[in-house]
């Protein structure tokens, strides 16, 4: 891979990118392919170097999966709860209907 110089195919690509040229332009002026144009353009972009091998931290995830699963507890306990609140409302309405007919 060419180093970043003045006048490496890589430069020229960033130059011609942040002018606005289309891709497959900037591949034949540059005599370059479209992968690199690409790469250079992420690179730009996410403003790093190439991710480093191995599984991410991932502490966001890791408490929207804890957030989710007490949301998902909550809701079903809610869910137990109204089931009970129904249950004894039929139970009090049978009782009542018994006690009429």
């Amino acid at each position: 891979m060419a180093t970043t110089t003045q006048g490496s195919k890589s430069s020229k690509v960033r130059e011609l990118l942040s002018l606005g040229a289309p891709a497959s332009d900037i591949a034949k002026q540059v005599g370059c392919t479209l992968g690199l144009v690409y790469n250079v353009k992420a690179r730009m972009s996410s403003g790093s170097a190439k991710r480093k091998p191995g599984r991410p931290a991932n502490s966001a995830g890791t408490a929207t999966v804890t957030t989710d699963l007490d949301t998902l507890v909550d809701t079903l306990r809610r869910s137990q709860e109204e089931h009970d609140q129904l249950r004894a409302t039929m139970q009090r309405l049978a009782t009542l209907i018994s006690e009429v007919l």
